[in-house]
């Protein structure tokens, strides 16, 4: 979900981000310079790519979250690492949410940078460094970004997040079998992050039983939605799925069905991590939440930091939890290269998560499946005012 931020969260990241690189200029180093190998204390020095959105409305609020996780991750694993002799340098850089940007950043991360390894965000800019990578032999971890296209694109690709598909399917089996609804009405734009919403939850649920009442496309620039909230109304729907990445977009619309008397209708907001609107509408809104991507630790610290309101809390813990998991990958991959007398390399780093299968991260493990992807515990959440529950779970282990 894409956010505004306080002034807090970006100093901050600004903080974390002054010893790497930023903007997708590096720290001006340029092609063929030779960089250190090795860091004060003798270790060897590993540089590691970070692609994420730190401008605009989604950097200043994914992307402040994903740099504080970036930071407390090395934290943790830095003394491990540094037992057997190696450190890891941050090449951090803001693609800007956008494909082309992240074609150009990932040729200096190689080219410049020599990472074997890079951490990537949002589906596009996966998407476009994905061949790239492969091309290279770099590896490509897909931190937070559940695009469902990402799954088996490349066998250099490694998602650590559920696709879209896990959780529609948990979404959609609640909804109809749990919560009663039959009548579906979908409202998304024209961009890949709402396609990837609207195809994956439309085939959960048509998959379940459920009927399609309406189906319609904005312009996500639009200031007037009122015609398409009408039509769905009229259309009967019992839910709307509301697929779009774009937070004021998603409270313009659902300002308008309550002004068309919809308030009771329910809203979905597959895979955003939080029950907001349910709170600021006071309208039912469900929502699903991956739930071993953070610890208690993380959750109490960003949530005060950040001043966010209650419903917040978990979905403000995904951003900062899903790179301190990363950062523990990371850890083992390098540990399993170490331990084998293999140097660290995106072949052999690649090697190392083929061969661990099953790896340790904040709250349980995750195992990588067919096409790279990870099955993992969603819970469903339904808010309404302060009322938020969890109302269902999936995929326990």
């Amino acid at each position: 979900m894409k956010r505004t931020t306080s002034v807090l969260g970006l100093a901050l990241a600004a903080a974390l981000l002054l010893p790497a690189c930023t903007g997708g200029t590096g720290t001006g180093v340029s092609a063929g310079t030779e960089l250190p190998s090795v860091d004060a204390d003798g270790n060897q020095i590993i540089n590691v790519a970070y692609e994420l959105p730190l401008s605009g409305g989604a950097g200043g609020w994914d992307g402040a979250l994903m740099s504080a996780g970036i930071q407390i991750g090395l934290d943790r694993i830095r003394d491990d690492l540094a037992a057997i002799g190696v450190a890891v340098n941050p090449i951090i850089n803001d693609h800007e949410s956008s494909s082309d940007t992240a074609s150009v950043n990932v040729v200096k991360d190689i080219e410049m940078y020599r990472c074997p390894v890079i951490f990537g965000t949002y589906t596009g800019p996966l998407a476009t460094m994905a061949p790239v990578c492969a091309e290279n032999q770099v590896l490509l971890i897909n931190s937070r970004a559940p695009g469902d296209n990402l799954v088996g694109l490349s066998d250099w690709l490694y998602n650590t997040y559920p696709s879209y598909a896990a959780c529609s399917a948990a979404m959609a089996d609640c909804l109809y079998n749990d919560e009663g609804y039959r009548s579906l009405g979908i409202i998304s734009d024209a961009g890949s992050t709402s396609k990837s919403q609207h195809d994956s939850f439309l085939a959960a649920w048509t998959a379940v039983g459920g009927t399609v009442a309406a189906d319609v496309e904005v312009a996500a620039d639009a200031t007037d939605y009122l015609s398409v909230c009408a039509q769905i109304v009229q259309s009967g729907a019992e839910v709307v799925l509301m697929a779009n990445g774009d937070d004021s977009l998603t409270r313009r619309v659902i300002t308008q069905f309550i002004q068309l008397g919809a308030g009771e209708m329910g809203y979905i907001c597959l895979a955003s991590g939080d029950t907001g609107y349910g709170a600021e509408f006071q309208v039912p809104c469900y929502t699903s939440q991956v739930r071993v991507y953070s610890d208690q630790e993380i959750i109490d610290t960003y949530c005060s930091d950040y001043a966010y309101q209650d419903y917040e809390w978990e979905a403000a813990s995904t951003y900062v939890g899903t790179m301190v998991n990363g950062a523990l990958l990371l850890k083992q991959a390098i540990g399993y290269c170490h331990a084998n007398g293999l140097d660290y390399t995106g072949a052999n780093l690649k090697q190392a998560l083929d061969t661990i299968g099953t790896f340790e991260i904040m709250g349980g493990t995750i195992t990588f499946l067919e096409g790279h992807t990870v099955e993992s515990p969603i819970d469903i959440y339904r808010g309404v005012g302060s009322d938020i529950q969890v109302i269902r779970s999936y995929y326990e282990e």
